[in-house]
């Protein structure tokens, strides 16, 4: 017996990459069916398959912890994150939660990332320069020090936390 593509719907949830195999998979295993395979198809299933065995990145020493939006206020009171961030970093709608306990948190010497307004694409260059300008101001208020100087073209501002501000 031969079967052609057309002779059969493959429902959605069946069909991969190719929809012969997906069609070899739903016939009689005497059925013949023949096969194109396009090289770089199979190319792009073996890169898939190597990535897919590679997994996680695995850093010795090295925890990643991401906290829900509205825990930055509270996170302070807890002891178990006092000193215990060595780089932090604050998306441009959460700057304002930068201050005097949050910064409780950081480790001495941590390196605090600040995103700038970069891709807030509906500000104009004016607004740009001002949101710079503040979010300078709130870091260098806790007690970061800029680390290079801050220009339009930075996505992030940079900065080191120091526990004595001078």
């Amino acid at each position: 017996m031969r079967c052609q593509l057309s002779d059969y719907h493959v429902p959605r949830k069946f069909q991969r990459r190719t929809p012969q195999l997906a069609i070899a998979r739903l016939l009689d295993a005497h059925a013949e069916v023949t096969e194109e395979v396009d090289e770089e198809t199979v190319e792009e299933e073996n890169n898939e398959d190597s990535q897919e065995k590679q997994g996680l990145m695995e850093l010795e020493g090295i925890r990643v912890t991401f906290l829900p939006l509205g825990s930055a206020p509270d996170l302070h009171k807890k002891s178990k994150f006092q000193k215990l961030f060595n780089i932090v970093f604050f998306a441009n709608s959460m700057v304002h939660h930068l201050n005097g306990e949050v910064n409780q948190t950081f480790a001495d010497d941590a390196v605090v990332h600040l995103e700038t307004s970069k891709f807030m694409l509906e500000l104009k260059k004016e607004q740009h320069e001002e949101f710079n300008k503040k979010v300078t101001s709130i870091a260098e208020g806790v007690g970061c020090k800029s680390v290079e100087g801050l220009t339009l073209n930075h996505s992030t501002a940079t900065f080191v936390f120091s526990a004595t501000k001078s």
